[in-house]
């Protein structure tokens, strides 16, 4: 009934132990201070000064209203018009938070700014204003025709658009409508979904004060659970509505009107703020406990780990397991076996909560999963071992991926005819432990799961284990395996589809397109499947996805993956004819807006490029590749703005290295003060924490003068592997490498000056399949990666000696 601080995984050779810095006075925030220099220099007519501070700040804060206000105007002061017109037109899309009262006069005098400075007369806005306009009329017709699936895909990207606030209404429209959130909910698709009501953050923080000591703590009611916790208000309800939808999805893998009735207990889940307040509050726990469930009360007990180097992640996924056992113990008349009872809370671990508010369910625990894959290959312990442990309390920290592995196992098995047969096992299973006396825990498991399951090729269990064991490494090979995975489960999806297994189809469509997102083809026979069921809004949804995917490749004849003969243009034909079929006003709506605002961004682009504007062409090019999708033209003309002039819209993000909290890193490193340390005579690595995208530039200046080994920088660390940037003070060398079980040296790719190690600039470039690599902002090598290469975390690591690392940053 714990979930405790028991794990495996994968390592290096060498070991590493993770902690968190220690706190301190809080530091001066470095975007206010920049912002209050970028102003005086203004002040004092320095305006070229001026803006490079404020671009400074930007780094520290991208979305800081008055750093890009005063970015605009110090660059209009300084005559450079192409950055006072692209920051303006960030400034007031970054506006919203102002006082209404004087929002409108900011706003129209960054746009008299703007137009000032613009050759064209902001004609990029009225481009996309006018396409804006028509999505939105689009969102709107079919909110009202209860559309709600594909009209919330609509409408959410007109967010940061000149009718943003409409869009806004429409979809408070739908938020506020219990049937359309429903049908939003059990869409199964990718719909983002938001509050039905604006926060007041400001409101929402004076409150959260009140409620700041467990005896105050907030209470949150719902249908099933009392919340009861001190880390606010929006945590709190976050907790309440993801927890009612746990309840549904227990209800549903438990059986629970089979178990006495249809209704279950209320359950109180107290969620601590950090490790003292739980402490104090449940005196007496092991320091190994992450959260506990008590029986006969209902009560789940957990707490935030954030505060100690944890992610938000870890307390769901301890909420979600122990909130479970409330259903095991309804099962149970005496004693359980451990895999069934932990096991079971285990599996509960994978589900996840998105951020627009849906919980995902039955999904994999990565933790469980990646264990058992090494508890497995080194053949200990046993799986007879695990089902036939029958003690009270938990079982060994290392049955615990077994348990998860056989109750996944049981849930997603399919046989030759697609049909989860292993489900209604499990229930029965269950059931007989409705009554007590039953001691032989093996032979109890045996007579269920092979001798009544009676399933083809299992006559023992050793042939059940062995169809077990295959299963869990097809399943590790296709939860780790890349976007090439995608074909397998497309296939899977076909043939449950043609058993008429629909459920089953639609989740493995699902899983293909998480690996593949642009998958056309996934996207049209998913689409299929949703026009069996009758769901015409889930099919039109899929089918405007495969619109877009189909657009996104140059060459109309090109052959896509799963395709077969058809092409391209082949593919768009029939996707289009079932639009047309499906909704025929809104097909031809959408074709005739999408048609005329890719001429006219195109067309308006190369006119602001053309008058020495590039910025605010290439930043045009890409907010209509964000309204309408990926276009080719879109992208080949860009680039070539960007290659032609040297601009570039991505924008720096800092690393600010304040303290370690940043990190997963050994206690050789420390953070502060924007600098990053490590002082250690041996290999010591630390990671940034930090989401990616999949193409960025990482930038940071070392003082390698004090190492006597190797330093740089890294990136694609994941528990597979990790890839080094490699600077090797002694050589004056700089050269890629590769850590796996040990160091796979590359070539040197440039030797760079003596008395350079003080202060080396290094940077790398990561794209789709290869990264660049600089030294003092010169190019020195490109070299190509998979996938599986470049995934995972970027950081810094040393080898011996003292090594700082500053101005760390990601631009992107």
């Amino acid at each position: 009934m714990q979930r405790s601080r028991i794990f495996l995984g994968v390592c290096f050779a060498f070991a590493l132990t993770f902690v968190v810095g220690a706190g301190g006075d809080s530091p001066v925030d470095p975007a206010s201070v920049r912002l209050a220099d970028s102003k005086k220099l203004l002040d004092d007519g320095k305006s070229a000064d001026a803006l490079a501070k404020a671009q400074e700040g930007l780094e520290f804060a991208p979305d800081n209203f008055a750093l890009l206000q005063l970015a605009a105007q110090s660059a209009s002061a300084a005559e450079k018009k192409d950055e006072a017109v692209w920051y303006a037109g960030m400034a007031i899309d970054q506006s919203g938070g102002l006082d209404p009262k004087s929002r409108q006069k900011t706003v129209d005098d960054l746009n008299a700014l703007a137009a000032a400075a613009d050759p064209l007369q902001q004609k990029n806005r009225a481009v996309e204003g006018d396409y804006a306009q028509a999505l939105l009329k689009v969102g709107a017709d079919l909110s009202r025709r209860q559309m709600y699936v594909t009209a919330v895909g609509i409408l959410t990207r007109l967010r940061g658009t000149s009718v943003a606030d409409k869009a806004d209404v429409e979809l408070g429209k739908i938020y506020d409508n219990k049937k359309a959130v429903a049908a939003l909910l059990d869409s199964g698709l990718d719909v983002p979904i938001k509050p039905r009501k604006k926060r007041d953050p400001a409101r929402e923080s004076k409150e959260d004060k009140k409620h700041e000591t467990w005896d105050k703590c907030w209470e949150i009611k719902g249908d099933s659970y009392t919340i009861r916790t001190t880390l606010g208000k929006e945590l709190a309800d976050q907790i309440s509505g993801a927890m009612e939808q746990m309840n549904h999805f227990y209800r549903k893998v438990f059986h629970v009107k089979e178990f006495g009735g249809g209704t279950t207990a209320r359950c109180t889940l107290a969620v601590y703020k950090d490790r003292a307040e739980f402490d104090s509050n449940e005196p007496g726990t092991d320091k190994n406990v992450l959260g506990f469930f008590v029986p006969n009360v209902n009560r789940v007990a957990t707490y935030d780990l954030r505060p100690e180097g944890g992610k938000i992640a870890e307390l769901w996924s301890t909420l979600f397991h122990e909130s479970s056992h409330q259903f095991t113990h309804m099962v149970s008349a005496d004693l359980i076996p451990g895999w069934l009872n932990e096991g079971t809370a285990s599996y509960f671990e994978g589900a996840r909560l998105l951020s627009n508010g849906t919980v995902e369910t039955n999904l994999v625990a990565e933790g469980r999963l990646m264990d058992l894959k090494v508890l497995l290959d080194q053949g200990k312990p046993s799986l007879k071992e695990v089902v036939s442990y029958f003690k009270p309390g938990s079982y060994d920290g290392e049955f615990y991926p077994f348990g998860w592995g056989l109750v996944y196992f049981i849930q997603n098995y399919e046989n030759e005819k697609s049909e989860r047969v292993y489900i209604p096992i499990y229930r029965d299973y269950l059931l007989s432990y409705k009554s007590a006396g039953k001691p032989d825990a093996f032979g109890h498991f045996v007579d269920f799961f092979v001798t009544k399951a009676k399933q083809p090729g299992v006559k023992t269990f050793e042939d059940f284990e062995k169809l077990w064991k295959d299963w869990i490494q097809k399943l590790h090979h296709l939860y780790t395996a890349g976007p090439e995975a995608a074909d397998e489960l497309i296939a899977r999806a076909r043939k449950e589809k043609s058993d008429k297994q629909t459920d089953a189809a639609i989740e493995s469509y699902t899983w293909a397109l998480q690996k593949r997102p642009t998958d056309a083809v996934g996207y049209l026979e998913r689409a299929d499947v949703h026009l069996e069921r009758k769901e015409t809004d889930a099919a039109l949804f899929d089918l405007r996805h495969a619109q877009e995917c189909l657009r996104a490749v140059a060459d109309p004849e090109a052959k896509l993956p799963g395709a077969g003969t058809q092409s391209v243009k082949d593919l768009t034909a029939a996707c289009e004819a079932k639009l047309l079929k499906l909704d025929k006003a809104t097909s031809d709506q959408l074709a005739a807006a999408d048609q005329k605002f890719q001429a006219a961004c195109l067309e308006t682009a190369q006119a602001y490029a053309d008058a020495k504007s590039p910025l605010v062409a290439m930043q045009l090019l890409e907010d209509g590749r964000n309204l309408i999708g990926v276009v080719p033209k879109f992208d080949a003309l860009r680039k070539k703005i960007g290659v032609d002039t040297g601009a570039d819209t991505r924008r720096w993000r800092r690393i600010v290295n304040e303290s370690l909290d940043e990190y997963e890193a050994s206690e050789q490193w420390t953070a502060a003060n924007g600098t990053l340390t490590v002082k250690s005579k041996q290999l010591r690595f630390a990671y940034w924490k930090g989401e990616l995208p999949s193409r960025f530039r990482f930038d940071v200046h070392i003082d390698a003068s004090k190492v006597d080994g190797a330093v740089g920088l890294l990136f694609g660390g994941n528990s597979e592997s990790v890839q080094l940037f490699v600077v090797v003070p002694d050589l004056r060398k700089v050269l890629p490498a590769k850590l796996k079980k040990e160091i796979e040296l590359g070539e040197p790719m440039v030797e760079y000056e003596e008395g350079k190690g003080a202060d080396l600039n290094l940077a790398m470039e990561v794209r789709d399949g290869e990264v660049e690599f600089f030294l003092d902002g010169q190019s020195i090598k490109t070299l190509p990666f998979t996938p599986d290469d470049l995934k995972g975390q970027i950081g810094a690591f040393s080898d011996g000696g003292t090594a700082t690392f500053t101005q760390m940053r990601l631009r992107y």
